[in-house]
């Protein structure tokens, strides 16, 4: 989004940019069969979402090659369903809960690795799960007070 605010793209020229950034090597992505069986179980409770700061055809492939594809997701809400917007701004909360359909905030339950959007998430009335209990950087203990 920045780059459209300082107008070093257009919006054309985030659809190409978006494109030319995710032509990436997917090679080292493996199937996760604990992540599956998980991600099976709660998708047997409710109807789940992607939600992805990235494009929808680049959350599609990771979740191709991480081998859970093919559950009944009901859609992947990316950044252009969100106005090109962060995945952690308040109008991407609204927008994801526009698509999905949702009117209350504290019915959606949100499950992300960064810290930054559990906070976010959790200051909009959405319920949260901190994925992951280190940082993929550093190696770091992540900690996260507004995590469930």
């Amino acid at each position: 989004k920045g780059l459209l605010v300082e107008r070093i793209l257009d919006e054309a020229g985030a659809e190409e940019f978006l494109t030319e950034v995710h032509k990436i090597d997917y090679s080292e992505i493996e199937p996760d069969a604990r992540l599956r069986e998980v991600l099976s179980a709660v998708l047997g409770v409710a109807p789940c979402w992607v939600f992805t700061a990235s494009a929808s055809e680049h959350a599609a492939r990771c979740m191709a090659k991480l081998g859970v594809g093919g559950l009944p997701w009901q859609g992947i809400i990316d950044t252009r369903a969100c106005s090109l917007e962060s995945k952690h701004a308040r109008s991407s909360f609204e927008a994801a809960m526009r698509i999905a359909g949702a009117t209350d905030p504290a019915a959606c339950l949100f499950c992300d690795d960064s810290v930054k959007n559990i906070q976010a998430a959790s200051a909009f009335g959405w319920r949260t799960v901190l994925v992951g209990r280190t940082d993929r950087d550093t190696g770091a203990e992540v900690r996260c007070a507004e995590a469930e």
